[in-house]
């Protein structure tokens, strides 16, 4: 039910690379002690989340070029 309730919630490009990039550090770190890896997969969602946004603005502001 929550997986739902998250797909549900993923509406914009940079949710989704948060998500995709989150879940996949997570998976891949799942070996690590203390489940410290679910921190890095949260850690690097959020990261790669921030700079999908970053980018998408900056390409929104940028003027076009015509040549």
């Amino acid at each position: 039910m929550f997986i739902g309730l998250v797909v549900l919630g993923l509406t914009n490009r940079p949710g989704v690379i948060a998500a995709v990039v989150g879940a996949g550090v997570c998976f891949a770190t799942m070996g690590l002690p203390n489940r410290v890896g679910l921190l890095f997969g949260a850690f690097c969602g959020v990261i790669a989340g921030f700079v999908a946004e970053t980018l998408a603005e900056r390409r929104l502001l940028q003027p076009a070029v015509i040549s």
